[in-house]
């Protein structure tokens, strides 16, 4: 299926920045789909992944991404 870029962003920057990673590896000649993390179901058939999330003040933020200050 390819890589998912996948983001969640609080103010739109991620967002950009997922955009701009799509639009390169497509570029290259991978399969992309470009999703906010909210809208990503099932991670089986990706080959990989890039996820990115907004970060304020220590924490993840923009949802969709779970906050990982704290230790697991």
């Amino acid at each position: 299926m390819g890589v998912l870029v996948g983001y969640a962003s609080a103010h739109g920057s991620t967002r950009s920045i997922a955009e701009r990673v799509a639009v390169v590896l497509t570029a290259r000649g991978v399969p992309v789909e470009l999703r906010p993390m909210a809208e990503v179901g099932e991670a089986r058939g990706y080959d990989a992944f890039v996820l990115g999330s907004a970060v304020h003040r220590q924490r993840t933020g923009g949802g969709g991404l779970p906050d990982r200050t704290s230790p697991c």
